[in-house]
């Protein structure tokens, strides 16, 4: 005799939509009421909400999460509108309005919530158990896929879960309702749920056996379940004095759950996936096995792709390789390590618990090498507070990579990748240099023959070159991204005009002033990463949609290296410049070598640096970067710490003051501002430790820089912060991968021209950034036309 689930409290979340403005729907509000009313005749307490948008949702949701105890018995309804989008399932609130000029990624992140966050939010509370019901199999809303189904994709049942969801077998046979009152789960949900002494997992089956005869098996109700105990809605079961349950009912149970097995139950009534990602227990014992797959289903011959122990895919040279899971383990479980946190955070891991990953996170991610050896990262947050996505997320963002390859191509001079560069340039937009012509003093001019903008939507391009390890994408997407562009100014800065920062953008802004004004101007756009910083290409196909989440922030930060056209970052904030730098014998001002360069003077006193004045601008260009990311509705930030190596001062012995003013600047802006953005969830920081050690001293980098900021300060502030020793594209894609809609900083060169030394063949930070992401063809203005239209300049 199997055991049944004991519980102190039954509580129910119950969503109802019919408001839709295409495709409205008639019954779901009738099938949420009746639904509420019924639970609440058997001792549950519901909170309901009918025509909820996206934002009352999540209030409402946040607030029902937030009162679970471990002891309680949870069910989740929802009626209305569904859609799979890359390998996932969404639920579509209310007001739901698809944008056909917008990006698909667009449309789901603004109107959609996923049924995999809505299950992990829930099991994060470690309820005794959890019921979801998603009655979708409505009329089909608009979609951008040609031929797409309303029909959802199996669902995965998280810890102690009973997942029961709909699909359409035929194509057009998803009518709303048979009785006009109800739709087709309700009806049949309503004649067992009252009854007595039966299980969850029964009463299921019987509901999906009678709409499979009501429908002429148009429809089948699929459930998976990790339960590893009965769930009987209503009992007369009583208990004995040891708290265990005594069976009064004259039924006999059979335990029919995935994850265990029983003698008697047939193997025609379960399906197990090959890959042993997804086990899915048809509601119709007749269904034979090919039916419970859903109609449409792109993943049927998904494979675990070289699963990691967190639930990543391993590297490859650039294939995925086919892996599959044991039959036992049925979920993708993520790493078991500790997190490193921040001291004061210790007694209190953050490790979430067990889940299972959405299968588009072991999908979708470009293919890594095994983890070797784990690299510092630290989290400063108020622990408590960080939901249970956020906190899946920083777990793989700590554990889940390959550390960072610091010795790799792109660590000195960049041969290869500059010519790789040139010639996929030359090959589809006619890349030439116009001999002895320069945009800013050492960056070469150069002209295309065809702009992307003129040339065949349609037309698909390859990075470097077509082969199975390319990175795929269309001109139209090339056109998009384009249109993206946009640039911010901060009002508050005198001379900040558009005409002015168009010449800026042009690299004709003049020494000095000018190029100081640029600190306060951040360029934005839609901007996929193509390569890693060591050079790999990431294999991206049409049909991965994360390169459309990333969006790169192009500012200028303080420069220290001591060149003419920042001259007045010197005269700016070093007080006794005079004394440090060799100085022209006629002028009195300082000397200029090779057309450009500033040089220190030996053995030169210590440099007195206005320490306030650098912190309160630090502070302006860290609050006006972090608005801009807030209002492209950025979730996660990664930034890089502006003020790194010889930028910092490293020649002149200040770099260690300017890092730690940097760290301060943004840790004081972060706990200031984090309570005001709309968007910004998380900000990361992703900061590579280069200094090398001695013995067993490290030999402190901005990492520790920014490390100690926060940890002395006990920050505990509105927005969770961590701090990774690793590279930005590396955190960036593994972001976007899952889901969010990310931003990484780039640290440009005040000329205002994207990348300009990329054709230089060396390691500068702007020649990486154009190598390895599509900057040079979405913020060059000699390639994107957008760059010099001032319509798209917001003085803010």
């Amino acid at each position: 005799m199997s055991s049944s689930l004991t519980y102190q409290r039954k509580q129910a979340f119950i969503i109802g939509i019919n408001d839709y403005v295409s495709s409205p729907l008639a019954c779901c509000i009738n099938d949420a009421e009746i639904l509420k009313n019924t639970l609440e005749s058997i001792e549950f307490t519901v909170k309901m909400q009918t025509n909820p948008n996206l934002k009352v949702f999540h209030q409402t949701f946040n607030e029902f999460v937030a009162g679970i105890q471990p002891t309680d018995c949870i069910l989740f309804y929802f009626a209305g509108h569904s859609k799979p989008y890359e390998r996932e399932n969404y639920l579509l609130m209310s007001g739901h309005i698809y944008d056909t000029n917008k990006p698909e990624s667009s449309n789901m992140m603004d109107n959609t919530v996923s049924i995999g966050h809505i299950m992990k939010v829930l099991v994060n509370k470690k309820p005794s158990a959890t019921i979801c019901i998603f009655d979708c199999w409505r009329t089909c809303t608009n979609h951008k896929e040609l031929n797409a189904q309303p029909s959802l994709l199996s669902v995965r049942a998280p810890t102690k879960t009973l997942v029961a969801y709909s699909n359409c077998i035929r194509p057009g046979a998803c009518s709303e309702t048979g009785n006009g009152e109800h739709g087709y789960l309700m009806e049949n949900l309503l004649k067992y749920i009252k009854n007595p002494n039966i299980d969850m997992e029964a009463l299921l089956r019987k509901v999906g056996r009678d709409i499979h005869t009501q429908t002429n098996g148009s429809r089948v109700l699929y459930q998976n379940s990790s339960l590893n105990q009965k769930i009987f809605l209503v009992s007369t079961n009583v208990q004995n004095t040891n708290g265990n349950s005594v069976d009064k009912s004259p039924s006999t149970h059979i335990s029919i759950g995935l994850n265990r097995t029983s003698p008697s139950c047939p193997k025609e009534q379960v399906q197990t996936r090959s890959e042993g990602i997804v086990r899915a227990t048809s509601t119709d014992a007749a269904e034979t096995k090919s039916s419970l797959q859903p109609c449409g289903c792109s993943q049927q011959k998904l494979t675990a792709a070289s699963i990691l122990d967190d639930g990543t895919s391993a590297s490859g040279a650039g294939k995925h390789t086919s892996k599959p899971m044991s039959k036992t383990d049925g979920v993708i479980k993520l790493a078991g390590k500790p997190h490193k946190v921040a001291p004061e955070l210790q007694s209190t891991p953050l490790r979430p618990p067990e889940i299972s990953l959405p299968l588009s996170d072991a999908y979708h991610l470009p293919i890594k090498e095994r983890r070797v050896k784990p690299y510092p990262s630290k989290i400063f947050a108020d622990h408590t507070s960080i939901p249970f996505d956020l906190q899946t997320l920083f777990g793989h963002l700590m554990h889940g990579l390959s550390p960072m390859n610091k010795e790799g191509p792109m660590s000195g001079k960049c041969i290869h990748e500059t010519d790789q560069m040139k010639d996929f340039l030359t090959r589809n937009f006619g890349f030439h240099n116009i001999v002895g012509k320069c945009i800013v003093q050492g960056v070469q001019a150069f002209n295309l023959d065809t702009l992307p903008s003129t040339m065949d939507p349609n037309r698909i391009i390859y990075f470097p070159r077509e082969g199975s390890s390319a990175f795929t994408m269309t001109v139209s997407e090339i056109q998009r991204w384009q249109n993206s562009f946009t640039v911010y100014a901060d009002r508050e800065i005198p001379g900040l005009e558009k005409s002015f920062i168009q010449r800026a953008l042009e690299g004709k802004s003049m020494n000095g002033r000018e190029a100081f004004h640029m600190k306060f101007v951040v360029r934005v756009s839609d901007c996929p990463v193509m390569m890693k910083f060591d050079a790999k290409v990431l294999p991206r196909s049409l049909y991965d949609d994360w390169p459309n989440r990333i969006k790169l922030i192009s500012v200028t930060g303080v420069d220290f290296a001591g060149r003419v056209h920042d001259v007045d970052d010197i005269l700016v904030y070093i007080t006794n410049w005079r004394n440090v730098f060799e100085l022209d014998q006629v002028t009195g001002k300082m000397a200029v070598f090779d057309g450009r360069d500033f040089h220190p003077v030996k053995n030169h006193p210590p440099v007195l640096l206005s320490e306030n004045l650098l912190l309160v601008h630090l502070k302006r260009m860290a609050k006006f970067r972090l608005r801009v990311c807030d209002r492209e509705k950025v979730q996660i930030v990664v930034e890089t710490g502006i003020g790194l190596g010889i930028f910092s001062g490293k020649h002149i012995g200040i770099d260690s003051q300017v890092r730690r003013l940097a760290a301060h600047a943004m840790r004081c802006v972060i706990k200031e501002e984090g309570a005001t953005y709309t968007h910004i969830r998380a900000i990361v920081f992703a900061l590579p430790i280069f200094s090398k050690k001695i013995g067993d001293y490290q030999i402190p980098d901005v990492y520790h820089d920014f490390v100690n900021e926060f940890h002395k300060s006990k920050y505990h502030g509105p927005i969770p912060v961590l701090i990774v020793d690793h590279d930005m594209h590396e955190l960036a894609v593994a972001i976007a991968c899952r889901g969010f809609r990310v931003s990484e900083l780039n640290p440009a060169d005040s000329h205002g021209v994207f990348g300009e030394y990329w054709q230089n063949y060396g390691p500068a930070v702007e020649e990486k950034l154009a190598l390895t992401t599509l900057g040079l063809l979405v913020q060059h203005h000699l390639i994107n036309r957008s760059v010099l239209d001032d319509s798209r300049y917001h003085i803010i």
